[in-house]
C-alpha cells in the first residue's frame, strides 16, 4: 500500500537516523504501537530507522544497525507475511515478520514491519543434547573452518578443556596433537589446505580417515568421519572422532553410530524446515460516531478471507459475523471506551468460509483534534491456534491426572533436594495403607523398612545419580502404614516441572515377584532370544534418487545387499492383490498429516508374509515429498492372532449363549444393560426383552430389603463375589426361587457393570420340602412304633405284675406267696429285658459304649443266616463325632433294611475305609435292583432313600446311587472327617 508523499520521511543532516519532522503516521498511531504486543521497525533502504522497545527485545537490535543483520544468511526483506530464524543470545528463535506498510518519499523506500516471536521445538537444543549425549567425541565446524560445537567425549579424548578450542580453526586443534617430530610449517599448511578442500568439496561428499596423535606424551589411533550438513544457520561439518588405538575392528562400530547420528541429524533438519506457518494480523480505523467510515489494512484478507475492499463497502459486516455468545460484551467493551484508553478483546468470529476462528482484538480510543475526528484504532489476530494450545493444555492436565490416579504402580513427586513428597496417585495410597494428608509434605524415607540416616544418605546418593542419569531403578524393603513390611522395586526418574528439578518415583510391589524370579531367570534367556529377534525394518526413500538407507534386518528378509539398493528405485516384491493399496498410501501421503499406515503382503525369504509399514513423508520448501521415511515390522502372526481371536471370541458367545444358568448385567442403579438367551428358557423373557428394566422390579417385594442390602455389598467392594438368593418373576408372573452371585466389575472397562448370575432352584426347593416332610413322617412312624412297643411288649408285663401283686396282697398261704413272687421276679426279668430291647432299638448302647464298628456287628449278628454278609473294616481304634457314627449306623442299617425287605438279596458287601481325612462307605447287594430313575430326588416316595439322602447332606458327603432292574443295587458315601458339620 502506497502513502502519499505528504507523509514522507527525510534524512536529517544532524544526525543519520532521526527524523527531521514527526511522522504523522508514527503520531497516529503511536498509542497503539506502544501498546501492541508486537516489535515494530522501520527500514529506509538497508537501515533501521526506528524500532519499538519490543524490537529491541525480540530482535536484539538497535539503530545505526544494517538491516542484514537480522538474519543468519543474507536474505532480503521479506514481503508479506514471513518466518524467520534468529540468532540472539547465542540461542535460535523463529521470529514472524509482517509488512505493514511501504511507502517511497523521494528516492528512499521506507518499510514498517512488525514482528513477534514464535514459540518452536528448541531443536538445537535437542541436537546438542544428542552430540553431548554420544559415546563418540564430535566437534562441529562451520563453513570457514571455525569450531562451533565441541562435546564432553572430545575433552575426554585429547584430555582438553573445550572452551581452548572453541571459536578456532581446526587445524590448529589438528596441529597441536601431531607427534613432535611432525610439527613443522610445512605440515601445518598442508593441514590447513586439505580442510579448505573439504570445506569446498560437494556437499553430500564424506571424508573418512586415520590420523596419528600424540595426547599427553601418548600415542592414539584415531579414526575420524567428516559429513557435511545443512541447517537454517547455513552449512556445518561434522567431525566424529573414535579412538581406535585398542582395537582397529572398532571401525564397524563408529560406522553404524555415524548412520545412526546422521539419520538423527537429518530427521532434525527435516523437522525445522516443515514449521511452515503464518499468523495474519491486519490493522483498522473508524470514526467514533460514524462506523461507516471504516478502513482495513491489506492483510485483513488473510486473516478472513476478505478483502479490505469487500469490508469497507459493507461496514456492518464484521461485527454482524461475530457469534452471538460474545457479541453484547464486545459490544460493551467498544461502547464504552472514553478517549486515550486501550482495550483487548478476544471473541469468536465466522471467516469468509464460515469457519469459526478466535479474533484478539486491541484498540486504543484517539480523541478528536483540530485536524482528525474521534476514531478508534486497532488490529486483529488470529489467535485460534493459541486457544487451541490452551484447550489442550486444560486436557492435557486433566489427561494427566486421570492417567496419574489410574495407573497399576505406585507414584510420587518429590523435591530433588529435600526428599519431601509434593504430589501421589491413588495406587501409593493403597498400597501403602494411608492416605493423601499423611503422604504429603513427608519425606519419602517415612515409607521405608528402618528409615534410619543410612537409609537418607543412601537415598540421597541414589537421587543424584538420578539427575545424572535421567533414570536408575532398585530395589528397596518398603513398611506400610499397619507396619506391614514388603519388597518394592523403585524408578527413579529425573524430570523438570515448572522449571525446577523433581524427581518421580515410580513402585511395584514384587512381593510376588520375588517367589518366582527362579522361574523368571529360566525364562529369560528365551525372553532375550525372543526379544532379539524382534527387529523392524526401516528404509528412507528419495523420489528422485532412490533409496537413501535400508536396515539390515531389511536386507536380511529381502535377501539383497545394501549396495545394491542404495541409490536405486529397487522395490521389494509386493502380493499382486495389495498393489494398489500401495498406490492408495502414496496418495494419502501428499495430505496433512502426510502420514499413513499400511498393511500389506510382500514375497521375501519367508514366503508371503503380512508387513505393516509406518509411512512418514518429509517435505521440501515447496511441500512437496521430497522423501518417505517407512518403519516395517512383520505382522504375520499377528494376522493369525486376530483370526484366533475372532475365532475364540465366537467360541465363548456360543457357550455363553448356551449356558442353562442365567447372567445379567447391571449398572449402578441396577437397570439391566445384558442377558444371556437362556433367560427364554428360565424365565420365559424374551432375549433382550428385559434390557433397560429394573432389576429389582421383577424381585418379590419381600426380598426388595435383602436385595437392597446385598447390591450395596456388591458395589463396596471389587472383583469379591456375593451370594444371593431371591424370588425372581418370570414372563408368567410367577414367582420363581433363585440362587446365584453378584460380583462388582464397574472398574473393567470392557464391562462396566455389576455381574449377577442366578439359577433356578426350584427343584432343590422342593426336594428340601420333601425331606423335611420324610424326617417329620420318620419322627412320627418312630413314634407310633415305640409307642407300640411300649404297648405291645411292655404294657402286658406291667399289667401282669401289677396281677401279680394283688394276688399276693390277697393270699394267706405261705406255698402260693412263694409262687407267686417267683413268677412276679420272672416277670420283671422279663420286662427289664423288654426295656432293654427298645431303648436299644431307640439308641444302641454298643453304639455309644463300643463304636461304630461294634454296633455294626452286633446289627448283623441279628440277620437271618441264609443271608451272606461279607464286612471289611479299616477304620482306627479312634472314635468318631457322635453325628458321624450315629448316621453311619442309621445309613447302613436302612440299606440292610431295603436289601431284605424289598431286593430279596442273598449276598451284601460292606466296605468301611480311613484314609485319614476322609470316612468311605461302599455297600452293595445282589438283589434285583430297581429303575435308576425312581432314585430322582424329584420323584422320590419311599422313605427310605429319603432318609440316606438326608443324612448324607447333613454330613455334607459326596455320595452316589447305582442301581439296574435285575442287576443289583450299590451306594458310596465319602465325608471329610475333620470338617465342620452342619
Amino acid at each position: 500500500m502506497k502513502i502519499p508523499n505528504r507523509l514522507g520521511h527525510r534524512k536529517n543532516k544532524e544526525g543519520p537516523h532521526q527524523l527531521s519532522n514527526p511522522n504523522p503516521w508514527k503520531e497516529k498511531y503511536k498509542e497503539l504501537i506502544i501498546s501492541l504486543p508486537l516489535a515494530l521497525l522501520e527500514i529506509d533502504g538497508d537501515e533501521i530507522t526506528y524500532c519499538n522497545e519490543e524490537a529491541q527485545h525480540i530482535l536484539e537490535i538497535n539503530l545505526n544497525q544494517p538491516i542484514d543483520t537480522l538474519f543468519l544468511e543474507k536474505e532480503k526483506l521479506p514481503v508479506g507475511s514471513r518466518e524467520i530464524l534468529r540468532t540472539t543470545s547465542g540461542s535460535s528463535k523463529k521470529i514472524r515478520l509482517v509488512l505493514i506498510r511501504e511507502y517511497s518519499p523521494g528516492n528512499s523506500l521506507y518499510q514498517v514491519v512488525a514482528a513477534e516471536t514464535i514459540e518452536i521445538e528448541d531443536t538445537r537444543g535437542l541436537f546438542n543434547s544428542l552430540i553431548h549425549q554420544s559415546p563418540d567425541g564430535i566437534c562441529i565446524f562451520n563453513q570457514k573452518g571455525i569450531i562451533v560445537e565441541w562435546n564432553s567425549k572430545m575433552s575426554e579424548l585429547y584430555e582438553v578443556d573445550q572452551e581452548k578450542y572453541l571459536n578456532r580453526p581446526v587445524w590448529e586443534f589438528d596441529f597441536d596433537y601431531l607427534p613432535p617430530n611432525r610439527k613443522t610449517s610445512e605440515e601445518k599448511k598442508r593441514l590447513r589446505e586439505t580442510l579448505q578442500e573439504i570445506l569446498h568439496a560437494p556437499k553430500n561428499k564424506e571424508f573418512i580417515g586415520e590420523i596419528e596423535k600424540d595426547v599427553q606424551g601418548k600415542r592414539k589411533y584415531i579414526q575420524f568421519r567428516i559429513s557435511s550438513f545443512n541447517t537454517p544457520g547455513g552449512l556445518f561439518f561434522a567431525r566424529i572422532h573414535m579412538d581406535i588405538t585398542n582395537s582397529r575392528a572398532a571401525y564397524i562400530d563408529l560406522e553404524n553410530k555415524y548412520h545412526t547420528r546422521t539419520l538423527d541429524w537429518r530427521k532434525s533438519e527435516a523437522q525445522l524446515r516443515m514449521i511452515v506457518s503464518s499468523v495474519p494480523v491486519a490493522f483498522y480505523s473508524f470514526e467514533k460516531m460514524d462506523r461507516s467510515k471504516i478502513w482495513y489494512s491489506e492483510q485483513i484478507e488473510m486473516l478472513s478471507g476478505f478483502t479490505s475492499k469487500e469490508l469497507m463497502e459493507n461496514p456492518e459486516m464484521w461485527h454482524l459475523r461475530i457469534l452471538k455468545e460474545d457479541y453484547a460484551r464486545v459490544g460493551g467493551s467498544f461502547n464504552k471506551m472514553t478517549p486515550n484508553e486501550h482495550i483487548s478483546v478476544e471473541y469468536r468470529w465466522k471467516d469468509a468460509h464460515d469457519r469459526e476462528i478466535w479474533i484478539y482484538d486491541q484498540a486504543v480510543y484517539i480523541d478528536k483534534s483540530d485536524k482528525h475526528p474521534a476514531q478508534i484504532v486497532g488490529c486483529f489476530m488470529d489467535i485460534s491456534e493459541r486457544k487451541q494450545a490452551e484447550i489442550s493444555i486444560k486436557e492435557s492436565e486433566q489427561n494427566y491426572r486421570e492417567i496419574f490416579n489410574s495407573s497399576n504402580d505406585a507414584i510420587l513427586i518429590i523435591h530433588a533436594s529435600t526428599a519431601v513428597i509434593e504430589d501421589a496417585n491413588l495406587t501409593m495410597l493403597r498400597m501403602f495403607v494411608t492416605d493423601f494428608e499423611a503422604v504429603i509434605n513427608f519425606n519419602i524415607c517415612k515409607f521405608f523398612s528402618d528409615p534410619d540416616t543410612t537409609i537418607k544418605n543412601e537415598l540421597a546418593k541414589r537421587i543424584e545419580q538420578a539427575i545424572k542419569q535421567k533414570s536408575i531403578q532398585f530395589e528397596q524393603l518398603a513398611k506400610r502404614q499397619d507396619g506391614k513390611e514388603f519388597w518394592t522395586e523403585i524408578i527413579l526418574k529425573s524430570i523438570n516441572l515448572n522449571s525446577e528439578t523433581k524427581i518421580m518415583i515410580v513402585i511395584k510391589d514384587i512381593d510376588q515377584k520375588k517367589k518366582i524370579e527362579a522361574q523368571l531367570r529360566i525364562n529369560e534367556e528365551k525372553y532375550r532370544l525372543l526379544i532379539e529377534g524382534q527387529t523392524d525394518l526401516i528404509v528412507r526413500y528419495h523420489f528422485k534418487t532412490g533409496f537413501t538407507f535400508i536396515s539390515p534386518s531389511f536386507c536380511d528378509l529381502f535377501e539383497v545387499n545394501e549396495e545394491e539398493v542404495i541409490s536405486t528405485h529397487y522395490l521389494p516384491p509386493i502380493h499382486e492383490g495389495d498393489q494398489q493399496n500401495l498406490k492408495t498410501a502414496i496418495k494419502i501421503l501428499e495430505h496433512p498429516p502426510h502420514s499413513c499406515y499400511l498393511e500389506i503382503r510382500m514375497h521375501t525369504r519367508q514366503g508371503c508374509r503380512w508387513i505393516a509399514w509406518k509411512n512418514k513423508a518429509v517435505l521440501d520448501e515447496q511441500n512437496q515429498i521430497m522423501e518417505i521415511l517407512a518403519v516395517g515390522r512383520d505382522i504375520t502372526n499377528q494376522k493369525g492372532a486376530e483370526e484366533a481371536l475372532r475365532i475364540s471370541e465366537d467360541r465363548f458367545r456360543s457357550i455363553v449363549q448356551r449356558l442353562s444358568d442365567i447372567i445379567v448385567i447391571c449398572d449402578e442403579e441396577t437397570s439391566i444393560i445384558f442377558d444371556t438367551p437362556s433367560i427364554s428358557n428360565v424365565l420365559g423373557y424374551k432375549e433382550n426383552y428385559l434390557v433397560g428394566q429394573k432389576l429389582l422390579d421383577l424381585i418379590h417385594k419381600e426380598d426388595i430389603p435383602l436385595a437392597r442390602e446385598k447390591i450395596a455389598e456388591i458395589l463396596q467392594q471389587e472383583n469379591n463375589s456375593t451370594k444371593l438368593e431371591l424370588r425372581i418373576k418370570n414372563a408368567a408372573n410367577q414367582y420363581i426361587p433363585m440362587e446365584g452371585a453378584g460380583i462388582n466389575l464397574l472398574h473393567v472397562h470392557a464391562i462396566r457393570g455389576i455381574i449377577i448370575s442366578l439359577r433356578d432352584i426350584s427343584e432343590r426347593k422342593l426336594l428340601d420340602k420333601k425331606i423335611l416332610e420324610a424326617v417329620i413322617k420318620t419322627e412320627e412312624q418312630e413314634r407310633e412304633r415305640f409307642a407300640k412297643n411300649l404297648h405291645d411288649d411292655l404294657g402286658p408285663l406291667l399289667s401282669g405284675i401289677k396281677m401279680y401283686i394283688s394276688s399276693l396282697s390277697s393270699s394267706q398261704e405261705v406255698e402260693k406267696r412263694e409262687y407267686i413272687i417267683s413268677q412276679l421276679n420272672e416277670v420283671v426279668k422279663e420286662a427289664i429285658t423288654t426295656t432293654k430291647e427298645v431303648s436299644n432299638d431307640l439308641s444302641p448302647h454298643i453304639l455309644i459304649n463300643y463304636g461304630l464298628v461294634s454296633a455294626i456287628e452286633n446289627f448283623l449278628n441279628k440277620i437271618p443266616s441264609n443271608i451272606a454278609v461279607n464286612l471289611e473294616c479299616t477304620l482306627p481304634g479312634e472314635r468318631y463325632s457322635n453325628a458321624i457314627e450315629n448316621s453311619f449306623y442309621r445309613i447302613i442299617k436302612e440299606l440292610i433294611n431295603n436289601s431284605l425287605k424289598h431286593a430279596a438279596a442273598s449276598r451284601i458287601d460292606i466296605l468301611l475305609e480311613d484314609t485319614g481325612k476322609e470316612l468311605h462307605l461302599s455297600y452293595s447287594d445282589n438283589g434285583k435292583g430297581m429303575d435308576m430313575k425312581k432314585l430322582d430326588p424329584s420323584v422320590i416316595k419311599g422313605m427310605g432313600i429319603s432318609n440316606i439322602i438326608s443324612r448324607a447332606k447333613s454330613l455334607n458327603g459326596k455320595y452316589s446311587f447305582n442301581t439296574k432292574q435285575g442287576a443289583g443295587f450299590s451306594f458310596n458315601i465319602t465325608i471329610s472327617i475333620h470338617q465342620p458339620l452342619e
